[in-house]
Parts: structure tokens; sequence; C-alpha cells
């Protein structure tokens, strides 16, 4: 069980996704597995469109909605744009400085087919790509279901995860304070809360979670207070 829900944070972590303000979710446990990324994400994550220094192009590509494009290029000598198209039509850019590379992401708002391009006015300097693209969330509600009372929390300081209260999630996985999560309410010992988080079910110290504070949609709601199993 440790090493099932250290894998599933772990996958988590590198996708970069997070249950933030409601529970969106990277994958849920059920479909791990299969994270499924369209014909158009998978050749996107080709790895030799990286290094490129001229742009680059796919042709007509299947592409679903929610997925995460993200092109970056290096930076130059002088400022520059970069643009995204689908199409042959501009849907993203970014800027270009003399210190630090830019860096286009864009989520596809619904399933098509389109041609992917990217590139830059052209010209000096020449900037070396890296593209990549991410799977499209998946709702956790269909395998987690939501207590009556829960609510959505903010993590106030770092907080370990347990697979069970008083036992250690390993190798140890800790959750920045300034996350959210939904939180389900406390253990029989008061000590913990359980929480979703990245479509599996968690135990964190009860003393790392707070009311989400400044939240248009929580606006500092109570904490759960019922004990869950």
């Amino acid at each position: 069980m440790r090493r099932l829900v250290s894998m599933l944070l772990a996958v988590a972590f590198a996708a970069g996704v997070f249950v933030i303000g409601v529970p969106s979710a990277p994958v849920g446990a059920a479909t791990l597995s299969a994270a499924a990324l369209s014909p158009g994400c998978q050749a996107l994550n080709t790895p030799s469109l990286d290094g490129s220094s001229i742009g680059g192009s796919l042709g007509s590509q299947e592409l679903w909605g929610g997925e995460t494009i993200i092109i970056s290029a290096d930076d130059g000598p002088i400022p520059y744009t970069i643009t995204l198209y689908l199409n042959a039509t501009a849907v993203a850019t970014a800027n270009v400085t003399t210190s630090g590379p830019g860096t286009i992401v864009y989520t596809v708002p619904n399933d098509m087919t389109a041609s992917v391009a990217w590139g830059y006015p052209g010209g000096n300097p020449l900037p070396i790509w890296t593209v990549s693209c991410q799977p499209r969330p998946v709702d956790c509600g269909a395998y987690l279901p939501l207590t009556a009372d829960a609510v959505v929390g903010r993590f106030v300081a770092n907080a370990p995860t347990y697979w069970a209260p008083g036992e250690l999630v390993e190798p140890r996985v800790t959750i920045p304070a300034g996350k959210t999560a939904w939180v389900l309410g406390v253990d029989k010992g008061g000590q913990y809360y359980k929480i979703i988080w990245a479509c599996d079910l968690l135990w964190v110290p009860k003393n790392t979670m707070g009311p989400n504070v400044g939240d248009p949609v929580w606006g500092g709601a109570p904490l759960p207070t019922g004990v869950v199993e």
C-alpha cells in the first residue's frame, strides 16, 4: 500500500498537477497506469523536437481538451517573442528576455484536430526550443466521493503525508505550504486530517492545514470536524 501511494504521488508531482481549489485531478488511482495522451500530445513529447533552433511544426494532429502544451525558447542576446499556432492561427505568445527563457503554457480548450506550429519572427538570435505536452485532468469525483461537510483547506505549513494516521508514506513526500486540497474530516484521535491529494486519500498533521482564507469560493470556511476512517 505504501509503495502504491508513493508511486501515485511521485507521478503527480512529476506532472505538476495537484488538487487546487476544486478536486480536479491529475489521474485517478484506477487509471494512473493508463494516463492517456492524445496522438498529438504524444507527438509533441517526441524527444527529437527538443534542441531545434528554427522552430517547428506538426501536421494535422488529434488533441484533447484539457491537455497542456508547453513550449520554451532559451534566452538570447536580444529580447524577442515566441508564438504557438494551431491551424496557422496564433493562440499564445511569450516574451524571451536577455536574462531568461520564454515559456508558452497553453491548455487546449476542447477536443480538436489541428496542425501545431511554433516559431519567432526570424533573424537572430536562433532560439533553442523545448517542447512537451501534459495529460488532461481526470475528475476524481467518480473515484473519491466527498463527505457531507468536506471543504477545501489551505496548507499553512509544509505537510508530511501519511497513508494511515501515524504511518508515513515512503519514500517521504511533503506537500508545500500554500497548496490547497479537499479536507474530508479528522481521524479518531483528532491529530490528522484526511485529504484528497493527487486523486488519492491521504492523511496530514492537523496543524498543517487551515481554512482557505481569501478564496472567493471558500471564504475561509471552517475545516470539517467529523471523524472519518
